[in-house]
């Protein structure tokens, strides 16, 4: 038990830089590659939005005077993401493949962006750039952009391959990281419009959440200890999840039954889901209107009525709502609401107040149009 409370101890002081979440991270997207080079490279292109050069020039700040060549912001020609450089040839000359982010000058200056957060290397990735361009009479920079600021392989330099006459040396490749990137976003805010300005918060939130997530994966590897640790967390989370569900229920009713216990139109039944053993609620039957309301929580709590009434109940459907909002008590991301009802006495009793008062306001607001 000492190894899970410490494992638990270690990752709760990391999580603690978790933000909101995301329009990204709830599409699924937050680790794609291409959303991330997407949107660096729409921020970096002088052309794409009224921030003109001062994003790319604050960007190009971030490396040693002089690291990146000749290349000038102010004569941007090009910036593109999944620029082709032609079939992948692995020989004693590598050439090819899609560079992730790539800016050129007038003069014929670049910058090409390899962008890692949990893909590997391909094999010769970074000499294959190096050489096509340089054939194309081109001047690189080559940046490595990881999670932590690695260093790119040997494989991706072509060291590992016998046949390469000659591999990219690491002096020819400049490393970056995402907490780099947080440092570059922060100070191009003051020269982005509000709506942008917006964006980039949104986006700053999620790599904060992506370096959270790697700090824990360490702390969970970090050790066999606590990589066992973890396993046995895991193993147990969905029943501590279903505990909690029915423990919240359990208050929600008697709440809900102490609200009502005056008005003897409602009475109260189980609730059931023969085909979701994991939904947990009950059911509030109004014996004058005959309607029938359920009280359920799957991930978040809501209330779903037997009839339409889609100018109350806000799904597409019109027929149930999340109570109090989308991610108000969301019980499998816990939501700040789940997080005070387990951390506090406080919270065991004030949020399931609330949630009933708000439930019993749909009630009265559905019973009232009948």
């Amino acid at each position: 038990m000492d190894s899970i409370s410490s494992l638990l101890k270690n990752v709760t002081t990391k999580s603690k830089t978790n933000g909101e979440p995301t329009l990204i991270g709830m599409a699924g997207k937050s680790t794609s590659e291409t959303v991330h080079s997407s949107i660096i490279g729409f921020l970096l292109n002088p052309n794409a939005h009224e921030a003109g050069t001062e994003c790319l020039k604050e960007f190009i700040n971030l490396f040693p005077e002089c690291s990146l060549g000749k290349f000038n912001p102010e004569k941007v020609v090009e910036v593109t993401t999944e620029k082709d450089f032609g079939p992948v040839r692995i020989n004693e000359y590598p050439t090819g493949g899609r560079a992730d982010i790539y800016l050129e000058d007038s003069e014929g200056n670049v910058v090409v962006i390899e962008n890692k957060i949990y893909a590997g290397d391909s094999e010769c990735q970074l000499l294959r750039y190096h050489n096509s361009l340089t054939d194309a009479g081109k001047s690189p920079s080559i940046i490595y952009l990881s999670l932590k600021g690695n260093q790119p392989s040997d494989e991706s330099l072509g060291v590992t391959n016998a046949d390469v006459e000659n591999p990219l040396g690491l002096d020819y490749v400049k490393v970056l990281s995402y907490t780099d990137i947080l440092l570059w976003l922060s100070k191009i805010l003051d020269n982005c419009s509000p709506d942008m300005k917006s964006n980039i918060e949104q986006y700053t939130r999620l790599i904060s959440n992506l370096l959270m997530e790697n700090k824990i994966h360490e702390e969970i590897l970090s050790s066999g200890e606590s990589y066992k640790a973890a396993i046995k967390v895991a193993k147990n989370l969905e029943d501590a999840r279903m505990t909690l569900k029915r423990e919240f229920i359990s208050n929600l009713r008697k709440e809900l039954t102490e609200l009502l216990c005056h008005d003897e139109r409602y009475s109260f039944e189980e609730y059931s889901n023969a085909r979701n053993s994991k939904l947990v609620g009950f059911t509030i039957c109004s014996e004058s209107s005959g309607l029938r309301y359920d009280v359920v929580i799957d991930w978040r709590l809501y209330i779903a009525c037997n009839r339409n009434y889609p100018e109350i109940l806000q799904k597409d459907n019109g027929t149930w709502d999340y109570v109090g909002g989308r991610n108000a008590l969301n019980f499998h991301e816990c939501s700040e609401l789940v997080d005070e009802y387990l951390s506090s006495e406080d919270g065991k009793q004030v949020i399931p107040s609330c949630a009933a008062h708000l439930i019993v306001e749909i009630l009265y607001e559905i019973e009232g149009r009948d």
